[in-house]
């Protein structure tokens, strides 16, 4: 299921976190530095951490490479994505993200990245006007 979701996002789709994450899922994305942080509720994690990304591209982030493992209710997506900024400079970054999955939705998850490309486009790049 988690493939799937990864094949019709690398084709173009725009569901992936929808048909995933359970509405209540907990996303954590590791690290020290202001990126970091944990998001109660599918929600909360779209509105603080992926929107105000995506936001910021003309292109989105679109997966080139995915492998996933799965063991149990576990499941290890490590992921090579790019997209392109506002500013036409190129976004790439690899990923790593554990599913902990019930009822064929995530409900737990733990992302690690490297955060000082996605700040650099939060920094670089104005928020548009709403």
């Amino acid at each position: 299921m988690v493939t799937e979701a990864f094949h019709r996002w690398a084709a173009g789709g725009t569901s992936f976190f929808d048909d995933v994450l359970a509405e209540n899922v907990v996303w954590r994305i590791k690290g020290s530095s202001p990126g970091a942080g944990e998001f109660e509720g599918r929600e909360a994690f779209l509105e603080r951490a992926v929107r105000p990304f995506a936001a910021r591209l003309s292109t989105p982030v679109r997966p080139t490479a995915v492998r996933v493992f799965a063991d149990g209710d576990h499941v290890i997506a490590h992921w090579e994505g790019s997209g392109i900024a506002r500013d036409g400079r190129g976004y790439s970054n690899s990923y790593a993200w554990i599913f902990r999955m019930h009822d064929g939705k995530a409900t737990d998850v733990t992302a690690y990245l490297d955060l000082a490309p996605y700040e650099d486009v939060l920094r670089r790049i104005p928020a548009p006007q709403q």
